[in-house]
């Protein structure tokens, strides 16, 4: 994620498992990567992507010129991130509900700056590795 280059993170997430839940809290986990410039000062920004069905790899895959439209609405941030470290972003549990039930997809940005944030992704393997994760907590309907 960086604002200068201009370099954004794609993110997708099933949520079928918790169709009929209703969500209490929300974290998007994730890891800077394990170099000594990996951290950024600059403030990134969660926001939501309306359409989910963009894919990592081969025939159809995303390009920067088929991306999907990314909201105007910010449903997290984070800033101030140190290198080699795990963080949580909490995000706005309202957008999240709604898409209880179906595919999640997420973008995150830095808003404005030149110190980018270098995050672990699925593809990342070794010791220490923390792949992107969604953090739900929900209630327990009795």
């Amino acid at each position: 994620s960086d604002g200068s280059p201009r370099q954004s993170t794609y993110l997708k997430f099933d949520l079928s498992s918790l169709a009929g839940k209703t969500i209490t809290d929300v974290k998007l986990r994730l890891k800077t990567i394990d170099d000594s410039s990996s951290g950024s000062r600059n403030n990134h920004v969660v926001k939501e992507v309306a359409n989910s069905s963009w894919i990592e790899s081969g025939t159809g895959s995303m390009t920067d010129n088929n991306k999907p439209a990314v909201g105007a609405a910010s449903i997290g941030s984070i800033s101030n991130v140190a290198s080699y470290v795990q963080f949580d972003i909490s995000l706005t549990v309202s957008a999240i509900q709604k898409n209880v039930g179906s595919m999640l997809s997420l973008n995150i940005s830095d808003s404005n700056g030149t110190d980018g944030l270098k995050m672990m992704s699925k593809e990342s393997t070794g010791a220490g590795v923390i792949k992107p994760q969604l953090v739900v907590t929900y209630r327990v309907e009795k």
